[in-house]
């Protein structure tokens, strides 16, 4: 990248730099923390729905996938509807069950309304965990974790899968264009 210096770009640019080398240069495991582009959080989680939770007070949704919507209509192989967004956060918390979470957040809220971030609970992905059992569909466009228990989940018919179901991405566009 060519820099021109009277550009506003460049300026930032230089400015951050120089930012940058005082910091190491002061004290560098602060400025290593400054830089990191992770953050670890951890502690009793709320659950919000199925792909989202509280930490001590930050709102994280589980990265790589998407969960149904609280009050979205799924149906059972018999047809029965229910609302398969109450049943995805009911699973998620009977995975984490008395377990504190630790969460690596790779994200902040600037572009969502939460942070974004891999979570663990007993030792488990939560991610992974709620795919498998068919409480959540992989997003592809964000990542390629979780093809497999997906492919699992349909399979043996788990969670929504078991019925018929649009993935919540859909349901949401249909929501705001009525």
């Amino acid at each position: 990248m060519t820099c021109r210096p009277k550009t506003a770009a460049c300026r930032a640019l230089v400015g951050f730099l120089l930012a940058a080398v005082a910091g190491i240069a002061g004290n560098p495991a602060s400025a290593q923390v400054s830089f990191d582009p992770f953050l670890t959080v951890g502690g009793v989680p709320e659950v919000i729905d199925g792909d989202r939770i509280a930490v001590d007070g930050r709102l994280i949704r589980l990265y790589g996938i998407d969960a149904p919507e609280i009050g979205q209509t799924c149906r059972t192989g018999r047809r029965r509807p229910y609302d398969c967004g109450e049943a995805a956060q009911a699973m998620l918390r009977r995975l984490i069950g008395p377990n504190d979470v630790q969460c690596t957040v790779f994200s902040a809220p600037a572009t969502m309304d939460a942070m974004v971030g891999r979570c663990r609970a007993g030792g488990a992905d939560l991610g992974a965990a709620m795919v498998a059992r068919g409480w959540a569909w992989r997003l592809p466009s964000l990542s390629d974790r979780y093809g497999r228990e997906q492919s699992m989940a349909q399979a043996r018919r788990r969670g929504v899968w078991s019925g018929t179901n649009v993935p919540a991405w859909t349901w949401r566009a249909r929501q705001q264009a009525e």
